[in-house]
């Protein structure tokens, strides 16, 4: 989901030249997350570069024709939550006194097993029973720490997701190499072996 979320809160003002640490050059003018005092990222991560002045790959036009050609594209990120359109992954601010819980995962093996911020108030992308890719997305306003899930259920104090990560807002450190976030988990999970479910 952090590609999304993240496409979402980035600020785009510098040219790209980035490296595996996810850093790239130069800087950006940078906003904090609405509600917090966090920045989106380091001003020389990648999530900041603009890109609009890159050479297209020579395959774009044969990629473009097998995407949907009579659809208009649109973002899947802004408000889903009674606010917008029915699509978009809503953002949660908590503080860091928010009570923690334990989240078990479908695919535990390449989830943050941690204790996540979720409670009544969380906010879940198309409601709580829509169905959906149900992604939930909070941000701790007095770590700068972000956490998201996908496929997120709630039966009674029990919390279920199909994956969960944990992002620094202040790093660049990225996950293990491989490791998907839990955005792109819900587009990938019909290929990967399910994992044993573990508690965090």
């Amino acid at each position: 989901m952090l590609v999304a979320c993240t496409a979402a809160l980035a600020v785009a003002g510098t040219t790209y030249a980035g490296d595996a640490s996810g850093r790239s050059s130069g800087t950006v003018a940078q906003k904090a997350v609405a509600g917090t005092t966090c920045a989106t990222f380091p001003a020389d991560n990648w999530w900041h570069a603009d890109v609009r002045g890159l050479p297209v790959d020579p395959r774009s036009k044969t990629w473009l024709s097998h995407m949907s050609t009579s659809v208009d594209l649109h973002p899947d990120f802004g408000p889903s939550y009674g606010d917008g359109p029915s699509y978009g992954i809503p953002i949660t601010v908590v503080r860091s006194s928010h009570p923690k819980v334990r989240v078990h995962f479908d695919y535990a093996g390449e989830s943050d097993r941690v204790r996540y911020p979720l409670g009544r108030d969380t906010r879940i992308e198309g409601g709580r029973n829509s169905g959906g890719d149900m992604h939930a997305v909070v941000i701790d306003k007095s770590t700068c720490k972000l956490y998201e899930t996908w496929n997120t259920r709630v039966s009674g104090t029990a919390w279920r997701a199909g994956s969960g990560a944990v992002w620094s807002l202040t790093s660049n450190e990225l996950r293990p190499d491989s490791w998907t976030s839990a955005a792109l988990r819900s587009l990938s999970s019909s290929s990967q072996l399910k994992s044993p479910d573990t508690p965090s």
